[in-house]
């Protein structure tokens, strides 16, 4: 009886894992569909990237993204969600009329040395959103290493 519960018990386990598996592999799908009709029909940005190259280590870089709102109706970021607490997102929180541009800012600050690479979803009252990245290399002077190894 306790090996036929246990069966049981394992089957529903197993379905309920590939059944989430699905929806999310479905919802991810659904929103790239969502994010691709926003930004090619509503909003035109002047890039999706910044690479910064080097910069220095414990200094905070900034890096604009432009778009502009080629829909017939006004738009609102509704939020700006960012991958890391070093990654802080500055946009208008007024509607950004049809026609008009906005700006939205992402600011790194560059805490740990090396290689970065952050990203940032903004998304918009219509329910789209778009993945703006930044990335580059954070480098420690030399004067900086010999305090770090005291």
């Amino acid at each position: 009886m306790k090996r036929a519960s246990l069966n049981i018990l394992s089957l529903i386990v197993v379905t309920v894992f590939i059944t989430a598996s699905v929806s999310a592999q479905q919802i991810a799908k659904d929103s790239k569909v969502k994010e691709e009709k926003g930004s090619s029909v509503n909003l035109s940005w002047d890039k999706a990237k910044h690479v910064f190259g080097s910069i220095e280590h414990k200094h905070a870089v900034t890096a604009k993204f432009t778009f502009t709102n080629t829909s017939e109706k006004p738009i609102v970021i509704t939020r700006v969600g960012t991958t890391c607490g070093c990654t802080a997102p500055i946009f208008p929180k007024e509607p950004i009329k049809a026609g008009d541009q906005g700006i939205v800012s992402l600011r790194f600050d560059a805490v740990a040395p090396g290689f970065f690479k952050k990203a940032a979803k903004v998304h918009f009252s219509d329910g789209t959103f778009k993945e703006l990245f930044i990335e580059g290399k954070v480098q420690v002077r030399m004067s900086d290493m010999k305090k770090i190894k005291q």
